[in-house]
């Protein structure tokens, strides 16, 4: 049996090797880069007695599905460094790695103070969660660029909606306005990026939806039957929990979607405090923007919202629906059924709405395949 503990940066990684029945001290260090030739010298380490850990980083999950099949077991684990005024260097960081490794491994991986490994998704799952955060990205980048035409308008003295930065007549209303060329030279710039990132953010759109319905078809169906979940929120919510089953209880699950709160309790003081930054947000963030929807699907959920808001803040309502709505999504998942207040008229609208944008996304990739190939 064999632990190898490694250190992974972008072009170079450090490798602790050590043998079972060896001093566990004595950690073999090794440094390799990350090209051809020297990732073929680092393979000819592998074989399937070999428990492996990669720090958890950009490039992690790729590593993890190079090596994977060559060894008995990989694991991707987040940082547990309890060390404060220490020294810290690669190879400290490398020979903890292997040493958390091979004790976390014969003590029976119960403890995650030892270890703390990450759920690895599959290649479909990790292409799709790229597509999302690159979508999060530009509609970052779309509201720093409508704030500043914003603010440019106010810097003029003149007050307009952010929907008017949207507005087909922009170009036409702004150059009527009476401020310098500059200013108009400014807000044309930023009008014009403002059309490019609306279409980039449609091409994304297009590419999750093909990629979503590829891999998670019939969850899809499952999903939609609640009122207010659309077909991208439930290809989001497969896409960051990748499988139902790895989630033993719906308690689990919400707080994995970033919708439980954390609980602080000693002797007869118990605070319920904000949720769990550490998870995904992914979920959350679009459900928050169709929580007006989920509070009307059906009385399993409405009754709850009524009963909440007689006496909780809107921001603690919103967060109690969105989880009510997740538990549902979690027990639909786990039995394979559809949401018992299903509405088939809308539920029918969505399906449609799903063949109509997927032949635009087929046409849409094909070009790009086209174009990549040119």
């Amino acid at each position: 049996m064999k632990f190898l503990g490694i250190d992974l940066h972008s072009n170079i990684f450090t490798v602790g090797i050590w043998h079972l029945g060896d001093d566990m001290e004595k950690i073999i260090l090794r440094t390799f880069y990350i090209t051809k030739a020297s990732m073929a010298l680092f393979f000819k380490l592998l074989d399937k007695e070999t428990y492996v850990v990669v720090e958890a980083s950009t490039n992690a999950f790729w590593f993890h599905d190079q090596i994977v099949k060559k060894v008995k077991e990989c694991f991707v684990c987040t940082k547990n460094d309890k060390r404060s005024n220490k020294n810290k260097s690669d190879k400290i960081d490398t020979k903890d790695l292997t040493s958390q490794l091979a004790l976390y491994v014969m003590t029976g991986r119960n403890n995650k103070k030892i270890l703390n490994p990450v759920y690895v998704p599959e290649k479909e799952v990790q292409e799709l969660r790229s597509l999302f955060s690159s979508k999060k990205v530009l509609l970052k980048q779309k509201n720093q660029t409508k704030n500043r035409m914003h603010s440019i308008f106010k810097q003029n003295g003149i007050c307009v909606t952010k929907k008017f930065l949207i507005d087909k007549t922009f170009i036409t209303e702004m150059t009527k306005m009476e401020i310098d060329d500059v200013w108009k030279i400014q807000l044309k710039i930023f009008h014009d990026e403002l059309a490019s990132i609306e279409e980039a953010i449609d091409k994304i759109e297009k590419l999750i939806l093909l990629k979503g319905e590829d891999h998670f078809s019939s969850k899809i169906k499952i999903l939609i039957t609640i009122r207010g979940i659309s077909n991208l929120i439930a290809i989001a919510i497969m896409t960051e929990i990748g499988n139902v089953d790895r989630f033993r209880t719906a308690k689990k699950f919400c707080s994995y979607l970033r919708s439980a709160p954390r609980v602080v309790g000693s002797n007869e003081n118990i605070k319920i405090k904000s949720t769990n930054k550490s998870s995904r947000a992914t979920v959350v963030s679009l459900l928050t923007q169709s929580v007006l929807h989920l509070q009307e699907a059906g009385p399993y959920i409405s009754q709850f919202n009524n009963r909440l808001r007689r006496g909780k803040k809107c921001g603690t309502v919103r967060m109690a629906v969105i989880r009510k709505t997740l538990v549902a999504v979690y027990n639909m998942l786990k039995k394979n059924q559809k949401y018992y207040w299903t509405e088939e008229s809308l539920v029918n609208k969505k399906k449609m709405d799903l063949i109509r944008e997927l032949k635009k996304a087929k046409i849409f990739f094909y070009e790009c395949l086209k174009n990549i190939a040119a």
